[in-house]
C-alpha cells in the first residue's frame, strides 16, 4: 500500500539532509525532473547505497527522501517502481528469447518498436539478420551476440520502456560514447554512478561524497 505519486514525466527527486553512517558525508540537493546527476566518489563512500535509497530497498538512518514531493517512506512502492529503470551492467544472458526479454518492461511494444530501440543503441541490424529475429534464443554466455552487443541490451530496454527515473551503477562506463550520451539526454531523470571522467563530462552537474562540494 502507499500514496501513489503521478506517473507522467520525469520524476523529482529531493533529498533533505539525508544522513547515514554508511554515507561519507551528509546529501541535501534536488534533482529536478529531467535533469541527469553523476554520483562519484571513492570506493565505501555510499554511492551504491545512495541508489538503494532512492529505489526505496535501503532506509537512511535520518532525513528525507522525496519523489515529486512525497515522502518515499508514504510511497506506494510497486507503484512507484514500475517506473523505475535500472540499467544493467551484467552480461549474464537471460534464458530467453531476445524480443522476449526485450518485452520485460514493454509487454505491449511491437515489433517495429522493438527494433528501433535496437536500432537506437546501434544494434538493429546485428538483431535484423539472426535467421530467427527476435526469437533467437539467448545462450548463457550471450551467444550469438558478443559482449558488447549483450552490454547494449539493457540500454536498449531501457529507450523501449522510457521510465520516469533512470538508476545506474557504473553500467555506462563501459558503452559507447553515442550511447551514453543518448541515455544521459533521454526523456527520464537519471542518477548515474560512474567513474568515468567522459560520463561525468556529459552529466548535467555532478555529485561527490567524498566532499561537501556538489559541482554545477
Amino acid at each position: 500500500g502507499g500514496e501513489q505519486i503521478h506517473d507522467e514525466g520525469p520524476a523529482e527527486v529531493a533529498l533533505a539532509e539525508l544522513k547515514d553512517p554508511r554515507l561519507a558525508r551528509s546529501l541535501d540537493f534536488t534533482v529536478a525532473p529531467g535533469e541527469n546527476i553523476a554520483i562519484v566518489g571513492p570506493p565505501a563512500s555510499g554511492k551504491t547505497l545512495l541508489l538503494r535509497f532512492v529505489y526505496g530497498m535501503a532506509t537512511p538512518a535520518d532525513g528525507k527522501l522525496l519523489v515529486d514531493g512525497v515522502d518515499l517512506k508514504r510511497v506506494d512502492l510497486r507503484h512507484f517502481r514500475s517506473g523505475v529503470f535500472a540499467i544493467d551492467a551484467d552480461v549474464v544472458a537471460p534464458p530467453m528469447a531476445i524480443g522476449e526479454y526485450l518485452h520485460l518492461h514493454a509487454p505491449y511494444a511491437t515489433s517495429e518498436e522493438v527494433y528501433a530501440a535496437f536500432e537506437t543503441v546501434g544494434i538493429g541490424d546485428v538483431v535484423g539478420d539472426l535467421p530467427a529475429g527476435l526469437e533467437t534464443l539467448l545462450s548463457p554466455g550471450g551467444g550469438p551476440l558478443s559482449r558488447s552487443q549483450m552490454l547494449r541490451l539493457s540500454p536498449a530496454r531501457l529507450f523501449l520502456h522510457r521510465p520516469r527515473l533512470v538508476l545506474t551503477d557504473e553500467s555506462l562506463d563501459g558503452l559507447d560514447h553515442g550511447i551514453a550520451s543518448a541515455v544521459l539526454g533521454g526523456p527520464w531523470t537519471i542518477l548515474v554512478v560512474t567513474a568515468s571522467p567522459a560520463i561525468e563530462a556529459l552529466a548535467d552537474r555532478v555529485v561527490s561524497l567524498s566532499t561537501d562540494e556538489v559541482a554545477a
